[in-house]
């Protein structure tokens, strides 16, 4: 939130694009600490749902850096000190956040229409998108965060980094270095007809 405050205040005063691409490196960094801090042992995705989450937000990275560059390159620079930008990246955000509501929270389909509630705003309080974009995101990220604590605290996550794992043939303790394998199926399968 403060980064983009930062932002705000930055374009705000129309500072050179220096300092705007300078206050979104140390978002960027800000955002990638934390991540490098848990996933340090295995960085690369290896479960199906790790992918997914890779794609979307490696995708919704690209389309808002996309964004930018064309929208430069079609309006020129004094669009961007107008805020001209958050509509659009606020519709992206909405876009990915809806599509992980399919399959992590259904919490995230109501963050992701907040995304595009927000959108449908914006133009009519162009000078306040940041702050409602950042403000919005924040809100959306510390819930998301808090759902995660409780999932762990629910799923028996010992200090170790070990999660108790119940299945259908008993349960496990799984180290946070473990490979994370897909469920294989129990019970008798049903038969394809040809």
């Amino acid at each position: 939130m403060l980064v983009e405050v930062g932002l705000f205040a930055v374009i705000s005063a129309r500072l050179p694009l220096f300092w705007v691409d300078l206050m979104q490196a140390i978002q960027f960094l800000l955002m990638a600490l934390p991540f490098w801090h848990y996933r340090s042992q295995r960085l690369l995705p290896r479960t199906i749902g790790e992918r997914q989450l890779w794609s979307i937000w490696i995708g919704y990275l690209l389309a808002c850096s996309l964004v930018a560059v064309v929208s430069y390159t079609l309006v020129g620079l004094d669009k961007f000190y107008e805020f001209y930008l958050y509509p659009y990246w606020a519709i992206l955000s909405g876009f990915a956040l809806f599509v992980m509501g399919t399959r992590y929270w259904g919490r995230c389909y109501l963050f992701g229409a907040a995304f595009f509630v927000l959108a449908g705003l914006m133009p009519f309080v162009l000078h306040w998108s940041a702050l409602a974009f950042g403000l919005l995101w924040f809100s959306c990220l510390v819930s998301i965060g808090r759902h995660l604590r409780r999932l762990a605290l629910e799923s028996g996550e010992q200090r170790n980094g070990s999660v108790k794992v119940i299945t259908a043939n008993g349960s496990d303790l799984i180290g946070k270095d473990q490979r994370n394998e897909p469920l294989q199926p129990t019970g008798p399968q049903p038969q394809s007809v040809v």
